[in-house]
Formats: C-alpha cells, sequence, structure tokens
C-alpha cells in the first residue's frame, strides 16, 4: 500500500512539473529575471521618445524625418546610419531610410537596430546592423492604423499596442489594442493579449521591467479635463497574465512614470485652478497611491520626469520668442537644481540620462516656391547649473516640389 501511494505522489509531482513548465512562456532562461538585461529590454530612459530615440553605449541614434540618424558621443560625429559606399543619404534606396512620415519607433535589440515600416495593409519590421549595413526584412506584422502607435521588443517578443476608434450604435468608443509576436517568426497569427473598449477621451502609456509589461489608462470620459478614470495593470509574460493593480477616479492624470520591480513613481497633473503637478508612489503589492511632497504650480509650460528629476520646459506657444526657460527640479522636493534658456523653436522632451535631459526640437522653413526644409533636432540639456545645452544632432531634409528625393544636410 506504501508502495503505491508512493508511486501516485511521484506521479503527481511530474505532472505538476509538466504543468508548471508549460505555463512559462518566456522564450529563453535567461530572461527568467526581473534584473535589467541591456542587449534584451527596452530602454525606458527614453520612453517618451516613443521609439524617436534611443542609445547604445556611447552612440545615439534617431528617426529624424525620414531616415536614422547618429551621434557618437566620443568621437562628436554625426551623420547617416547608413554604410552604402557613397550614398548621399537621398533616396530610398539609401539603407537608413526609415519611411516617409509612418514610422513606428525604433529600437536596438541584441546589438541590431529595429524599426517598422507601413506596407498598405500591414507592417514591416525591419533590422540592419549597427553600422548601418545588412539591412533586411525580418517579419510582416498586422497593422497599427489608429491613434498613438507604439511597438517594442523586449526579451524575444514583439508588442505592438493602438487606439481604435469605432462606432456602435451611435456611440463612439475607443480600443485599446496591444498584441504579441514573437521576434522572427514570420509565418504566425498575433496573440491578442489586450483589447478593451473605453468612452471618451483615453490615452495609455507601456513601461516595460524584467517580466513584465506596465500599462496605465487615463479616461476623461467628461472631456472637459477634469476627472478621469484611471486604472494601472501589469501583464505577466510567463503566466500570460493580466492583473489591475490599481484603479480610481480622480481630478489627476498621468503624465509621467517610472517602474520598478515594486511599484511605479508617477508625476501626476491637474487642470483645475491653474495647472499643477504632483509626484505620487503606487505600490503595486497593496495598491495603495500614496501622495509625496508638495503640489508645483506648472503655469503655461510642460513636465517629464526621469529618476530623481522633474523636467519644466515650454513645450508650445503661438508666439515666436528667441529663447525660453527650462527648470530641472529635484523630484523629492521640486527645488530647482537647474535652470536654463532654450534658443530657438519650444522643445519636447524624449527622456534623459547620465548625460542629461534630451529634448526634440524640429522646425520647418520654405527657401523658395519650390523648397520645402524639415528641421531636426536632438538638444541635450545638463542637469548641472555651470554647463550649457547643447545639440547632439542637426538634420535638414530639403524637399524640391514634385519630386520624391531629398537633400540630406548633417550640421
Amino acid at each position: 500500500m506504501k508502495r503505491c501511494l508512493l508511486s501516485i505522489i511521484v506521479v503527481l509531482c511530474l505532472l505538476c512539473g509538466a504543468a508548471c513548465q508549460t505555463e512559462n512562456h518566456l522564450l529563453d532562461e535567461k530572461f527568467d529575471t526581473e534584473e535589467f538585461l541591456p542587449d534584451y529590454d527596452v530602454p525606458m530612459e527614453y520612453a517618451a521618445s516613443n521609439g524617436k530615440l534611443t542609445r547604445y553605449q556611447d552612440v545615439y541614434y534617431a528617426g529624424m524625418g525620414n531616415i536614422a540618424v547618429y551621434y557618437d558621443t566620443v568621437s562628436g560625429v554625426t551623420g547617416a546610419v547608413c554604410g552604402k559606399a557613397d550614398c548621399a543619404h537621398d533616396s530610398m534606396a539609401c539603407n537608413a531610410y526609415l519611411d516617409f512620415g509612418n514610422i513606428s519607433g525604433i529600437q536596438i535589440y541584441d546589438g541590431k537596430l529595429y524599426w517598422l515600416q507601413g506596407a498598405g495593409y500591414s507592417r514591416i519590421l525591419y533590422r540592419m546592423d549597427l553600422d548601418g549595413n545588412n539591412r533586411e526584412q525580418v517579419q510582416i506584422l498586422d497593422d497599427l492604423q489608429g491613434l498613438a502607435p507604439r511597438f517594442a521588443i523586449h526579451r524575444g517578443h514583439i508588442y505592438t499596442t493602438v487606439m481604435i476608434s469605432e462606432v456602435r450604435d451611435g456611440q463612439s468608443y475607443t480600443v485599446l489594442e496591444i498584441k504579441e509576436y514573437v521576434l522572427g517568426q514570420k509565418e504566425q497569427e498575433p496573440h491578442v493579449i489586450y483589447n478593451e473598449e473605453y468612452t471618451g477621451d483615453t490615452r495609455y502609456n507601456c513601461r516595460f521591467y524584467g517580466t513584465h509589461m506596465y500599462v496605465a489608462v487615463d479616461t476623461d470620459r467628461t472631456l472637459e479635463s477634469t476627472s478621469y478614470d484611471r486604472q494601472f495593470f501589469s501583464y505577466d509574460m510567463a503566466t500570460q497574465e493580466w492583473k489591475l493593480l490599481w484603479e480610481d477616479t480622480l481630478q489627476w492624470s498621468t503624465r509621467a512614470y517610472i517602474v520598478d520591480e515594486t511599484g511605479a513613481d508617477i508625476l501626476e497633473l491637474q487642470y483645475i485652478g491653474g495647472t499643477t503637478i504632483q509626484r505620487v508612489r503606487l505600490d503595486f503589492e497593496t495598491g495603495t497611491r500614496t501622495v509625496l511632497g508638495e503640489e508645483y504650480a506648472l503655469g503655461d509650460q510642460s513636465a517629464s520626469m526621469i529618476e530623481g528629476y522633474v523636467v519644466i520646459y515650454t513645450f508650445y506657444k503661438p508666439e515666436p520668442v528667441e529663447s525660453h526657460p527650462c527648470l530641472i527640479l529635484d523630484w523629492d522636493t521640486f527645488e530647482v537644481v537647474a535652470e536654463h534658456e532654450i534658443e530657438g523653436a519650444y522643445v519636447y522632451c524624449y527622456g534623459g540620462d547620465e548625460d542629461g535631459l534630451v529634448f526634440q526640437q524640429d522646425g520647418f522653413e520654405r527657401p523658395s516656391e519650390n523648397e520645402e526644409m524639415e528641421i531636426y533636432k536632438i538638444l541635450q540639456v545638463p542637469y548641472e547649473q555651470d554647463q550649457e545645452p547643447h545639440y547632439l544632432m542637426q538634420y535638414d531634409a530639403l524637399y524640391t516640389i514634385g519630386t520624391s528625393t531629398w537633400e540630406s544636410i548633417f550640421k
């Protein structure tokens, strides 16, 4: 009898072990960690750029207009990410060519530069070496027609997100759809991991940390910027399960956030009685939201956050000015640690790293009746008061109306 019971226990243990193995959907044993894997994880330092900027070691890569541009911080050299000899970087034959206004992000993964291009009702994932050689098509993904399309490659999977507008029975809806693919599998049906309807003005942001994707969704059902239905989810890549970590209806909305293993630091924004910001901490285990410190009056400027700092800057004003302020605050106290003047057009914060905050600064000129010039700049603002803002990249694309080529101008 004892021998029979022992045999049953052994069989149950083996079955349990097999079941546990089938529940783990991670693609490699090395992915089963919450530690950051620099070759296989989405870098979160530039998450606010939505795939327009990334960095690998000493080199920045950016999608600027219709081509990929690099800046080497050691040599100070900038140019097109194209390894073709004698290429003028002025046509679709250039290896650096991304797409005309149809880019869905760039990302470095496992030593290659990846990006999406439009192709009818689909998107094509391309990649090439970091020196601009060996450009190739990887696989075809579903279309991302809709609002705020984004994609990311994380630990062997591709994730695409998009907001799709729908009308049913006279009612307008916004559907947030998230799909998961296996990188490199050309013949596969996408795995729809999230598909939910929202009513009103809905915004979302995704962040990745370890084996999880975190999604913050804010919905303004009244369209008056006074009340937001807010949700914060996590997706476990090993079990392929979603968990609602927190939800509430507040006057505050999500402006930016940073996640770690135990929670999220969130920069919140509200417009009632004047625009103000505050920092809160969301604890994943308890689902509690704790306000940290005091509110800060934002005025007519915009704000963003990276670890340790909050940045206040001028995103847009209708009247032209020669310069505008950029304040860097300590994220615990909101005390100003540096104040800089940014020359020229207004900016948008892409994020930051150990060398400073990084901003987009674009412009447009009409040199003649038959010419249009699109101007793209990446600006770096240091955290220290005694250092000056400076440009990492400056790229101009000069178009002659009626032609399909352009002139690439690097400064």
